[in-house]
């Protein structure tokens, strides 16, 4: 649901456990300017205003860090020790840490957040990472861990009607899924990523999942990199266990 919390325009679900913070930001209630106008939280990035706005942010949600990864699209998922960012390159996070908040940009790609009965997990979703096994990869963590997974958000991303892509994606991802997840329109191949993450999740028998249904390119709140010509900003999905002791 897109909502309003101490003028921070964010996208918001009911999550099957209180202590858990789930949300991602909008495109709007920062300082950034141009192309990254105006809530830029890419970390990476020329923006000089990217870290006014992460200041700002943290100030609204009351926490104190977000753990960040440099994102390399990979299926690679970090276990964080603690609440610092090291920069470690990775797509994925895992943590019990309570108030270790962690944070995937995204501009098209989905965010897939993983909540278990101790555990949770925050994943970057492009095509490379999911055809890679990102998903898989995060599941495994929580079968090792003795953990079950309660309940999966699908977040914002690019809906398969703004996603025209080379058959030769249509041919790779025709090897690993045996669903429905293209269609063909005027010679043109459209792919969508939100069916192959159901279906992988499916595969591994959960169906426990909620779509949000926010497509990047279609909502002129979010960022978009094929809709905003590849210069652009992205959104932040932050997911965490909150300490119930602490004041906020």
């Amino acid at each position: 649901m897109l909502t309003s919390f101490k003028g921070l325009l964010q996208i918001k679900t009911d999550v099957s456990r209180d202590d858990i913070l789930s949300l991602t930001t909008t495109r709007f209630s920062g300082v950034s300017r141009g192309c990254y106008s105006s809530n830029n939280l890419r970390y990476f990035t020329e923006d000089e205003n990217c870290l006014e706005n992460y200041k700002l942010l943290k100030n609204r949600l009351h926490i104190d860090n977000i753990y960040i990864l440099k994102q390399i699209h990979s299926a690679i998922v970090i276990k964080p020790e603690k609440k610092e960012s090291e920069i470690v390159e990775g797509d994925g996070t895992f943590t019990n840490i309570p108030d270790l908040f962690t944070g995937i940009q995204t501009a098209d790609c989905f965010n897939v957040q993983l909540i278990g009965r101790e555990y949770v997990s925050n994943l970057h979703c492009g095509w490379r990472s999911i055809f890679l096994g990102i998903i898989e990869n995060a599941l495994e963590l929580f079968y090792k861990n003795n953990d079950m997974v309660l309940q999966v958000i699908i977040g914002p991303g690019i809906c398969e009607k703004c996603y025209d892509v080379g058959v030769d994606l249509i041919e790779k991802f025709s090897k690993i899924v045996d669903t429905n997840f293209y269609a063909m329109e005027k010679g043109k191949y459209y792919l969508s990523l939100r069916d192959i993450i159901k279906f992988k999740l499916g595969k591994n028998k959960i169906y426990n999942y909620k779509d949000l249904f926010y497509c990047s390119s279609c909502k002129y709140y979010l960022y978009s990199y094929r809709r905003d010509g590849g210069t652009t900003g992205r959104m932040l999905s932050i997911l965490g266990v909150k300490d119930e002791k602490k004041d906020r």
